[in-house]
């Protein structure tokens, strides 16, 4: 099960990034070619994973370990 905090308010946040699992998918690729995520996740203010991939997510140990890394 992932551990991240759940966000229920989000105050002064002016680009946020949205995760499902095609874009997981695709940043876990990125990685595999030694291309870090900060990199593409650098500008962002806040990420946010859906509680619906979050349930697709738990379903897989690989992206399990990827996200709480």
């Amino acid at each position: 099960m992932i551990d991240i905090p759940k966000i229920t308010r989000i105050d002064d946040k002016r680009h946020i990034a949205l995760l499902d699992t095609s874009s997981l998918s695709f940043m876990q690729g990125l990685q595999m070619k030694r291309v870090q995520p900060e990199l593409v996740l650098n500008d962002y203010d806040l990420i946010l994973i859906p509680e619906w991939v979050l349930i697709e997510i738990n379903d897989a140990p690989g992206r399990v370990s990827y996200v709480q890394d």
